[in-house]
Formats: structure tokens, C-alpha cells, sequence
């Protein structure tokens, strides 16, 4: 194919995508409103399908009762009903590690669960700990249920933690304090955004200014694999025109583009 052809489809074929993309969010948000709030507290940003990149909304990952599990089995066992989940020993967890990647900011934590019992209440906490054991394990944020005021939709913003799986295992726990199907764990939700990588004290590239507002972000492309330069090592030619064929080269090896099923 010809290099006109060639940048005739592709323009083509990203109209499409665009096309597709905004009919699907369209579609999610015409159900969403159908179907109507289920509960005023929850974020009305958790849509499915959301991108999970860029900088400035989160991405959301549910973690279902089915998903949680006795923290210790010899002492307690879970009974599950649809997508409803309980210990049936008072005091004991069920738990669920938490995978995001790392360098995104959780901001976002919400349980949902349903409390039926008048005195005793079901408790959430996400946890922080040393992935070899040998330390103990912080509880950057916690969520309670309140009463027996049947299902409930409990959150937590803005918290403003950042993710490192090299160094941290995290998790979410939740403690059944009844044991008799009175407090049912529903699901839980994490919401985080993705950050662009501080920018390293020594400039790769030689023509790149280490006080310019653009220092980080060049950085971060180069940290990615995603340029290396351009008229030979250590040059980025920051004020040049890029090319098509050089912006085909930055996205496709961004987004990882493309990979056949």
C-alpha cells in the first residue's frame, strides 16, 4: 500500500474508533440512567468499560463478595448466597488483595454490604503491609456500617495513595463481627487515577532544558520505550515538527497497538 493509502486508512479507521468509543460510553450512560441511582452516596463516575488511562479521572475495580476469602481457615469458613458473602465465625475477615498498577493513586474506596444486625456492625480497612511479613501492616483508610439500616453504600475520597508494588502487598479487609448472616458482604470498589513518573535529576536527551515545563512528560516517553530520540542519541529535537510517521511510532508503542486475539 502506498504511504498516501496508508494515512488515508488510518485517519479513516481512527474516525471509527472514535465513533465507536463515544457510541459505547453514549450507550453505558443511557442504561445507567434507565436503570436508575441505586443508592444517592454511590460516585456516578464508576461506569463500565471506563479507559483506564490518562491522568485526570479514575478507573474503577470491583472486587465482588465472591472474590474474598478467610484470612484463617482453620478458625472461620465463608457462605456465599448469589454474590453475598459472610464468615460464619464473629470476628473473623474475609479478604482480597488489591491489584493496581503501580505509580496510580488510589483515591477511592467503597463497601457495599447489607446490615440487618442492631448492635454489631461489619468493618472494612484496607491494609498495607510488608510483602515478606516481616513488618506489620498500616490501614491507610477504614469504612463501618451503620446499624441495621439494611443495605448500604459506604465511601471514602480524595485519599491520595500512591501505589507501590515493588515494596507493598495491599489488600482489603473485611471483618464479620456477627457470623450468623446478619452483616453480608456485598463488594468493593477501588478507585484510582494513573500520574506521569517524576522526572530523573539528569536529563536523557542533551537538548533538553531540565527546568522546561515539558522536562518531566519527555522523560516519562523516554522511560516508556516510547522514543528514543532523533538524530542520534542523546538528542530529542524538542522544538522540531513531528512527523506522521513519527506520531504513528509514539502512539502505537503507548498504547501497545496492535496485537491480534
Amino acid at each position: 500500500m502506498r504511504p498516501r493509502d496508508l494515512a488515508r486508512s488510518t485517519v479513516v479507521l481512527a474516525g471509527l474508533l472514535m465513533a465507536a468509543v463515544s457510541f459505547a460510553q453514549q450507550n453505558v450512560t443511557s442504561q445507567s440512567a434507565a436503570a436508575g441511582p441505586r443508592n444517592p452516596a454511590r460516585n456516578p463516575n464508576q461506569v463500565a468499560g471506563k479507559q483506564s488511562f490518562g491522568t485526570k479521572d479514575l478507573t474503577y475495580v470491583r472486587y465482588t463478595g465472591l472474590e474474598f476469602y478467610p484470612y484463617n481457615s482453620q478458625l472461620s469458613h465463608y457462605v456465599s448466597s448469589g454474590n453475598l458473602r459472610w464468615s460464619d465465625f464473629s470476628g473473623t475477615g474475609l479478604e482480597v488483595p488489591i491489584h493496581v498498577p503501580t505509580g496510580a493513586i488510589i483515591d477511592y474506596v467503597e463497601l457495599d454490604a447489607c446490615d440487618s444486625n442492631a448492635t454489631t456492625d461489619m468493618s472494612m480497612s484496607m491494609l498495607d503491609c510488608d510483602p515478606l511479613g516481616n513488618t506489620g501492616c498500616s490501614n491507610p483508610t477504614s469504612l463501618t456500617t451503620t446499624g441495621s439500616t439494611g443495605c448500604q453504600v459506604l465511601s471514602v475520597s480524595s485519599l491520595g495513595y500512591t501505589v507501590d508494588n515493588a515494596n507493598h502487598a495491599i489488600s482489603i479487609e473485611v471483618v464479620d463481627n456477627a457470623g450468623d448472616g446478619s452483616l453480608l458482604l456485598s463488594s468493593v470498589a477501588v478507585g484510582y487515577r494513573l500520574q506521569v513518573s517524576p522526572a530523573p535529576v539528569t536529563p536523557t536527551f542533551a537538548d533538553v532544558d531540565g527546568g522546561s515545563i515539558y522536562y518531566q512528560f519527555i522523560e516519562a516517553l523516554s522511560a516508556s520505550g516510547i522514543t528514543a530520540g532523533c538524530d542520534g542519541v542523546p538528542n530529542f529535537c524538542p522544538d522540531r515538527p513531528i512527523t506522521r510517521q513519527e506520531m504513528a511510532v509514539f502512539m502505537a508503542k503507548a498504547l501497545g497497538l496492535h496485537f491480534p486475539n
